[in-house]
């Protein structure tokens, strides 16, 4: 079974963020239960995710501990550690007029403090805002995966549900579009209402097109291609031109835009009505 529109559904995405209801919650689980690829997928998510938040962690590193305590050291000078006890025995209280040698160091040690708890907090401020971008940082990426992740499931559910409509609607006739031979496997099927002219590619299998190069559908009307527009390569279901009448269909790889007369010997599958 193709898992490929599960995986890339953005379902998996929103179950690992907790973004999804219960009812969908579960049938994620019932999947992962059944298919171990959408296991492995959901546990590849979880784990960059986890990755993710842990970049945005951060603890200042020994430098900056050591440059804090040299500028306490530098501040201080070289003075010499004398105990304040012993500074007022030496020097007897002078007037009130004259501050002591205690005072002084008090003062001078108070001032000193001060400016190491400034450093500190000015250290902390630093720390935290890093902090606080990092995790904004990881925040807004995760909020941009899941709007994008919410984007695809929204493709992804249109697709589905023009699929579903086209294959109950008894009015479209199905070709499938054969790969030529020394062509690379590859298979497309057309849907086709003569009644509307409506025509839809769907379960397109083709080799990823060159760079300026983009593959073109040719409809064989009396005889002759008519272009029936070119493949976006971007969807599952890609609705074409309109044709009334129509022998075949066919594709072949042009230079991005599309030709006016199909390319021959890069015509990749073909299929008649």
């Amino acid at each position: 079974m193709d898992l490929s529109c599960i995986i890339s559904s953005g379902d998996l995405e929103l179950y690992v963020l907790g973004s999804l209801s219960p009812e969908e919650a579960y049938q994620v689980e019932q999947l992962m239960s059944i298919f171990p690829e959408v296991r492995e997928e959901v546990d590849r998510i979880s784990e960059t995710v986890e990755k993710m938040a842990m970049q945005s962690s951060y603890s200042p590193g020994e430098s900056t501990r050591t440059n804090l305590f040299e500028s306490f050291k530098q501040m201080k000078g070289e003075d010499p550690q004398v105990p304040l006890k012993i500074i007022a025995a030496e020097n007897p209280p002078a007037t009130n007029n004259t501050p002591t040698a205690t005072r002084i160091n008090r003062y001078r040690y108070m001032a000193v403090a001060a400016v190491f708890l400034l450093a500190v907090s000015i250290g902390l401020l630093i720390v935290l805002t890093n902090q606080n971008r990092n995790k904004n940082r990881v925040i807004g990426s995760l909020n941009q995966q899941v709007v994008t992740a919410s984007n695809m499931a929204r493709q992804q559910s249109g697709d589905y549900e023009q699929l579903m409509n086209l294959l109950k609607d008894k009015d479209y006739q199905q070709i499938k579009l054969q790969p030529l031979p020394g062509k690379p496997e590859a298979t497309v099927n057309v849907y086709w209402n003569q009644k509307t002219a409506d025509v839809y590619l769907l379960d397109i299998s083709l080799p990823a097109a060159p760079a300026a190069k983009q593959y073109q559908l040719w409809a064989i009307v009396d005889g002759k291609p008519v272009s029936a527009g070119m493949l976006s390569g971007s969807h599952t279901t890609e609705r074409m031109g309109r044709f009334a009448k129509a022998q075949a269909f066919a594709i072949t790889l042009e230079k991005a835009g599309g030709s006016e007369t199909p390319t021959l010997d890069q015509m990749y599958v073909m299929g008649k009505t």
